[in-house]
């Protein structure tokens, strides 16, 4: 049998685990930390306060201006120097995993290895990327992907481009 969520997200345990699992959690929680139960196991982070479930604006405006290292864009484009902007809309607590909105003009970028796993969703604009290895595709708004750690090629922005992406970073806070 399975786990049921009750009122106040009390896990009903329909395993025959009832007694103990349920206790440790119960008791869990009188101490203030946080209980989960995961395929019948029991996992407590303590001293860590229940947050709640954030809503992600995709129409958030980017405010935070950066630009990328001279290395990163090629030479020869008139108007595209590197600038961007972003917004962060969710960051964990050990900042290893973040949701952000990120925004450019037209323009290329390049990288050798790209420096962590990213799923994107593109807002608005069109992307045509180009893998080290030669092959090619096009991304437009609506269309999503997976940037792997290590992704090598180019990245040419057709028009102003603009995407929403969770990033896993293997940083320390």
């Amino acid at each position: 049998m399975g786990h049921r969520t009750g009122i106040g997200g009390a896990i009903q345990a329909g395993n025959g685990m009832e007694g103990g699992v349920m206790k440790a959690i119960f008791e869990a929680l009188a101490v203030g930390a946080i209980g989960a139960v995961l395929g019948g196991a029991v996992v407590v982070i303590a001293g860590e306060a229940a947050r709640d479930i954030p809503r992600l604006d995709q129409k958030a405006e980017a405010t935070e201006a950066a630009k990328y290292p001279k290395e990163m864009v090629p030479s020869g484009q008139k108007s595209f120097d590197g600038e961007y902007k972003t917004v962060d809309q969710y960051e964990s607590t050990d900042k290893k995993f973040l949701v952000a909105i990120w925004e450019s003009g037209p323009g290329v970028l390049q990288t050798d290895s790209y420096p962590n796993d990213e799923y994107v969703l593109v807002l608005e604009g069109e992307l045509a990327i180009t893998n080290k290895s030669g092959t090619k595709d096009t991304y437009k708004p609506g269309d999503s992907f997976v940037i792997p750690k290590g992704w090598a090629g180019t990245w040419d922005m057709k028009k102003k481009f603009r995407k929403q992406f969770v990033a896993a970073y293997d940083r320390a806070p």
